[in-house]
């Protein structure tokens, strides 16, 4: 509300009413008509002096208006950013959580078949063994069938039956080393085979590990980073919003 220019007309009784100046400056007294001259003229520049302040108090007030309008967006739009860096960081964690099930899920269904594959391997040498020894005591059985079939068809005498006896028991030495040499064979094969699993299972297992260890480290260091933002974009808006406070408890 503008305020009553000094000298304006006002409706107290000690003010000169607008009739009374117009008799007067109808009067035709002589000295009347400079004098109210220069009072109306008075008046009228007390008038527009007022106008003029008021124009220039509701520029600065509009102008505070505009700044204070300003800093309002900046300080919504620090606290969106804010809002924005707590909901990527929780992405970011059940992401982090996710893949950290995923290598675990891995780890377990990786040793699960490298223990079943040691299973099936042990169970193939075993039956493979076993094959092998009853062919191989078929064989003793009928060469022994042979020996003797052989002696009582020829009626050998004492010193060739010893003989036979010693080519099989001979025969027989030398089919029970090469049924050792064998197995021994199939053994550490098979041993080398456990162990090239093994030692790929823990080259695997390392990997993994390494893996996310190296994902921990990248997400405390993503936190970390964001817990920085977000502690400067605080601070920013703490500081916009004291600034606003101040400003509106000292605007008139």
């Amino acid at each position: 509300m503008m305020a009553t220019p000094p000298g304006s007309a006002c409706p107290t009784p000690s003010c000169p009413s607008t009739d009374r100046s117009s008799s007067k400056e109808g009067s035709g007294v002589p000295g009347q008509v400079p004098d109210n001259l220069l009072r109306i003229k008075n008046h009228r520049r007390q008038a527009e002096n007022s106008v003029q302040l008021l124009s220039n108090r509701i520029a600065l007030l509009m102008a505070e208006e505009e700044r204070s309008q300003r800093r309002i967006r900046a300080m919504s739009q620090t606290v969106e950013k804010v809002q924005r860096c707590q909901q990527e960081e929780s992405e970011l964690k059940q992401r982090l959580q996710q893949a950290k099930q995923v290598v675990s899920q891995t780890l377990i269904a990786n040793a699960t078949r490298v223990k079943q594959q040691s299973q099936k391997a042990k169970q193939k040498l075993a039956a493979k063994l076993r094959q092998e020894l009853a062919e191989k005591r078929n064989a003793a059985r009928d060469q022994r069938v042979r020996a003797a079939a052989l002696k009582t068809s020829r009626g050998m005498a004492s010193a060739h039956a010893e003989s036979s006896a010693d080519m099989i028991r001979k025969q027989k030495n030398e089919w029970m080393e090469k049924r050792r040499r064998s197995q021994e064979a199939a053994q550490r094969k098979a041993e080398k085979q456990r162990e090239e699993r093994l030692m790929d299972e823990v080259e695997r297992r390392n990997q993994a590990e390494k893996k996310l260890m190296e994902m921990a480290a990248l997400e405390q260091r993503v936190l970390e980073n964001l817990m920085q933002t977000r502690t400067r974009q605080k601070a920013v808006y703490h500081q916009y919003e004291k600034l606003f406070k101040d400003k509106v408890r000292g605007a008139p």
